[in-house]
């Protein structure tokens, strides 16, 4: 199922998961010379996703679920989403939802909690992304956090290799992308390093078709993800990944370095996006094969309104309902 946080990001995750600017030398971020500097209005954009690029754009995003059990339908809360991009960099991005508490605790007894992730990103010769999950509870005020600070090494405006630190963990996790001469990824290997120090690297591999990303295996895993496209259908986006914002799941990007890696995809840091839009994807595992289904009532740039329906066993378990607003200064 469909992460609660970003995921998106979804796996930011992401991400696919993607606009992008070259990696600069040694100057600072702030640097009018620095071509990394998003302030500067000459920064080029990557030839992986060239499209029409403002000076600043906000996405705000609704995102109302339902549980669905044949004809019963139940309300399970509203997410809320927001990106802001400068001159096609990913800036802030913030995520809000929702989770009642079925069983109240303590004195006084928590009811429910908001969840909170707020992430910063800042370029120079690296993306170093600031991470921060907050659960908050009511009525009590009562708070928990959790923090990660993630780093990115960048080469051709692409995301290659980098760590990540969390706060509830012991040392640093690595992960290392590669691409497709085409500027496509083609395979994504991380370290999560167990508490006896033993390493695991778990490596995805990913297969394109038509200017596509037709399939995601992890062997090793024992994971397949398959998609299907409507080949008349395009990103009216030149910043956001609506296929990786939209059916991002943890299948995709594994590990500690996930929810991040999920991120930078959705904000256009991970290559070449995909020619067409999702209208179809099946995620195999160990577990119960599921369908996910995503039908656009609206495509525009100024808006987008997606249904994503999630099927098992060919009945349609969670429903989802997507409006993407964006904003141009």
């Amino acid at each position: 199922m469909r992460k609660k946080s970003f995921l998106i990001f979804v796996s930011v995750l992401t991400a696919f998961f993607f606009v992008m600017t070259s990696c600069g030398g040694d100057d600072g971020p702030n640097d009018p010379n620095n071509p990394d500097n998003p302030e500067n209005p000459d920064s080029p954009v990557s030839p992986d996703n060239p499209g029409s690029v403002a000076a600043s754009e906000v996405y705000e995003i609704t995102v109302e679920n339902s549980n669905v059990s044949g004809s019963h339908v139940e309300d399970d809360g509203t997410e809320t989403m927001r990106f802001e991009f400068a001159k096609g960099n990913l800036m802030r991005a913030k995520a809000v939802s929702r989770d009642e508490i079925d069983s109240p605790v303590g004195s006084p007894a928590d009811s429910y909690c908001d969840n909170i992730t707020e992430a910063e990103l800042a370029y120079t010769n690296i993306i170093t992304t600031t991470w921060t999950y907050r659960e908050e509870y009511y009525p009590s005020g009562t708070s928990e956090v959790e923090t990660a600070t993630h780093k990115a090494n960048v080469e051709n405006g692409r995301v290659k290799s980098g760590s990540i630190r969390k706060s509830w963990m012991n040392g640093e996790r690595p992960f290392e992308l590669s691409y497709n001469t085409d500027g496509t990824l083609k395979e994504m290997r991380y370290n999560d390093i167990g508490d006896d120090g033993t390493d695991d690297w778990d490596i995805h591999y990913f297969d394109w078709q038509n200017g596509n990303l037709s399939q995601v295996r992890c062997p090793n895993l024992n994971v397949t993800s398959s998609f299907t496209y409507d080949g008349s259908s395009r990103n009216p986006f030149a910043t956001l990944d609506l296929n990786h914002l939209l059916i991002m799941d943890e299948e995709f990007f594994e590990g500690t370095n996930g929810e991040v890696l999920e991120l930078l995809a959705i904000g256009g840091k991970l290559g070449k996006r995909t020619e067409n839009l999702v209208k179809e994807y099946l995620s195999v595992d160990e577990g119960t094969p599921y369908t996910v289904k995503v039908t656009y009532s609206k495509l525009t740039e100024a808006e987008v309104v997606a249904v994503v329906d999630t099927y098992e066993s060919n009945q349609k378990t969670y429903s989802s309902k997507w409006t993407i607003k964006r904003t141009v200064k």
